[in-house]
Protein backbone atom coordinates (compact mmCIF):
# COMPACT_ATOMS: atom_id res chain seq x y z
CA UNK A 1 0.00 0.00 0.00
CA UNK A 2 3.10 2.26 0.69
CA UNK A 3 4.58 1.83 -2.46
CA UNK A 4 1.63 2.06 -4.09
CA UNK A 5 0.77 5.71 -2.61
CA UNK A 6 4.26 6.61 -3.17
CA UNK A 7 3.52 5.61 -7.19
CA UNK A 8 0.27 7.76 -7.06
CA UNK A 9 1.76 10.72 -5.03
CA UNK A 10 4.49 11.52 -8.34
CA UNK A 11 2.58 9.76 -11.42
CA UNK A 12 1.36 13.34 -11.91
CA UNK A 13 4.59 14.68 -12.18
CA UNK A 14 5.38 11.62 -14.72
CA UNK A 15 2.87 11.88 -16.99
CA UNK A 16 2.53 15.66 -17.24
CA UNK A 17 -1.35 15.44 -16.43
CA UNK A 18 -3.34 15.39 -13.05
CA UNK A 19 -4.50 12.43 -12.27
CA UNK A 20 -6.13 14.21 -8.97
CA UNK A 21 -4.75 12.24 -6.53
CA UNK A 22 -5.71 12.70 -2.92
CA UNK A 23 -5.32 10.56 -0.06
CA UNK A 24 -8.63 10.44 2.29
CA UNK A 25 -8.71 7.03 3.58
CA UNK A 26 -11.10 3.97 3.38
CA UNK A 27 -14.37 3.30 5.58
CA UNK A 28 -15.44 -0.20 6.24
CA UNK A 29 -18.97 -0.57 7.82
CA UNK A 30 -19.23 -4.15 10.30
CA UNK A 31 -23.64 -4.96 10.72
CA UNK A 32 -22.41 -8.53 11.69
CA UNK A 33 -19.57 -10.42 14.55
CA UNK A 34 -17.97 -11.86 11.38
CA UNK A 35 -17.74 -8.47 9.43
CA UNK A 36 -16.49 -6.99 13.02
CA UNK A 37 -13.92 -10.00 13.07
CA UNK A 38 -12.64 -9.24 9.66
CA UNK A 39 -12.18 -5.42 10.37
CA UNK A 40 -10.40 -6.47 13.93
CA UNK A 41 -7.65 -8.71 11.85
CA UNK A 42 -7.69 -5.90 8.94
CA UNK A 43 -6.88 -3.28 11.97
CA UNK A 44 -4.03 -5.91 13.51
CA UNK A 45 -2.66 -6.38 9.59
CA UNK A 46 -2.26 -2.44 8.66
CA UNK A 47 -0.97 -1.08 11.93
CA UNK A 48 1.44 -4.20 11.77
CA UNK A 49 2.08 -2.83 8.35
CA UNK A 50 2.66 0.81 9.61
CA UNK A 51 -1.18 2.09 8.09
CA UNK A 52 -2.66 3.83 11.03
CA UNK A 53 -5.87 2.29 11.28
CA UNK A 54 -8.52 2.26 14.53
CA UNK A 55 -11.60 1.04 14.91
CA UNK A 56 -14.78 2.14 16.88
CA UNK A 57 -18.74 2.30 16.67
CA UNK A 58 -19.14 5.62 17.39
CA UNK A 59 -16.24 7.30 15.19
CA UNK A 60 -18.28 5.19 12.76
CA UNK A 61 -21.13 7.09 13.50
CA UNK A 62 -19.74 10.45 13.79
CA UNK A 63 -18.00 9.87 10.00
CA UNK A 64 -21.23 8.97 8.46
CA UNK A 65 -23.96 10.33 10.40
CA UNK A 66 -26.08 8.79 7.86
CA UNK A 67 -25.69 5.06 9.00
CA UNK A 68 -28.14 3.12 10.68
CA UNK A 69 -26.82 3.29 14.55
CA UNK A 70 -29.16 0.01 14.84
CA UNK A 71 -27.25 -2.25 12.36
CA UNK A 72 -23.70 -0.45 12.82
CA UNK A 73 -21.92 -2.64 15.14
CA UNK A 74 -18.66 -1.40 14.14
CA UNK A 75 -15.60 -0.65 11.62
CA UNK A 76 -12.45 0.51 10.66
CA UNK A 77 -11.14 3.75 9.15
CA UNK A 78 -7.91 3.17 7.40
CA UNK A 79 -6.66 7.39 7.47
CA UNK A 80 -4.39 6.51 4.06
CA UNK A 81 -1.36 7.57 6.30
CA UNK A 82 1.57 6.05 7.35
CA UNK A 83 4.23 6.01 9.50
CA UNK A 84 7.56 4.36 9.31
CA UNK A 85 7.00 1.05 11.33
Amino acid sequence: MREGVQVWEQLSAEVGYNVMFTQRGAFIVAGTEPQMQFCKELVNLHNSCGVHSGLDSAEAMKLVPYLNEHEVIGGLFDEGRYRTP
